[in-house]
């Protein structure tokens, strides 16, 4: 397993510099060995990169890029360019866990307007 240099990045609400975050994708989808990518957060800004990803990489290696809301940008963007085919999934881990129903009422949580 591989870790891009810039996976745990936090700028504010976003997962980094967008020229970081899209210069791990490429380095992804550039690296024969690597079969999967997996998404360790949303993808909040993803379409600003999407049509800079490295697709003759990604059509000459192919490998699956697995994560959630936004990042769905990045999946159209190769199957538009590439063919390729993504997995809406969960991601690969949380910066903290979800609070259990039971913990609810010691976290900052407001229930749903009715």
């Amino acid at each position: 397993m591989t870790v891009g240099q810039h996976a745990l990045d936090t700028l504010g609400y976003l997962a980094g510099i967008g020229a970081d975050r899209l210069a791990d994708v490429n380095d992804a989808l550039r690296d024969p060995v690597i079969t999967a990518i997996i998404a360790t957060r949303g993808g909040k800004g993803a379409y600003r990169i999407a049509e800079q990803l490295a697709f003759a990489a990604a059509a000459r290696y192919p490998k699956l890029l697995i994560g959630f809301s936004e990042v769905s940008v990045l999946n159209l963007a190769l199957w538009k360019h590439c063919r390729l085919p993504g997995v809406h999934g969960a991601r690969s881990s949380s910066p903290e866990p979800a609070p259990s129903r039971r913990d609810r009422s010691s976290t900052p949580y407001s229930p749903p307007v009715t």
